[in-house]
């Protein structure tokens, strides 16, 4: 952890942090949410707001993220650097790389083979479908950890054992 955040004085360190999180959740929510207006009133969207929110958007959650991960580390996350930090998310942080690589396929192959198109699902069919796709990668993932990643990395440690 880096010590930045520990030195300073609690008055600047409880700024700086409302600061930080205050500013990166505001461009945050700006993002998810800044389409919004043009969803309701379409008729308002012109090419320079739609241009704007596109070029920007990208690039404006991935610095937020990256300040948000910087306070973390500096000791200004609190209480999301605690559940950010815990134990029990250690195995799910093994799979996510493998589940990134395979819901796509999966959710395609679903979607794929269903009997009527998907923009005629209810609510509750769109959660059962995430949820099925979500344990669905996440077993594959298993098996791609266990069969591929693992021994790879067992191969790793013989090969470039320590004389």
């Amino acid at each position: 952890m880096i010590e930045w955040g520990k030195k300073q004085k609690a008055w600047k360190r409880l700024g700086y942090g409302i600061g930080v999180w205050g500013f990166t959740i505001s461009v945050q929510y700006l993002i998810v949410f800044g389409l919004h207006d043009i969803t309701i009133h379409p008729e308002d969207n012109t090419t320079a707001k739609s241009v704007s929110y596109e070029s920007l958007a990208r690039i404006g959650w991935s610095i937020a993220l990256t300040m948000q991960i910087f306070a973390c580390q500096a000791g200004l996350g609190g209480w999301i650097n605690t559940c950010l930090s815990w134990k029990g998310l250690l195995p799910f942080s093994r799979l996510t790389y493998g589940v990134y690589l395979l819901h796509f396929g999966l959710a395609t192959a679903l979607i794929t083979q269903l009997r009527h198109p998907f923009y005629y699902q209810t609510d509750f069919e769109v959660i059962v479908i995430y949820i099925g796709i979500l344990a669905i990668s996440y077993a594959a993932s298993v098996l791609l950890y266990l069969f591929v990643e693992q021994p790879i990395m067992f191969l790793e440690r013989i090969t470039y054992r320590k004389h």
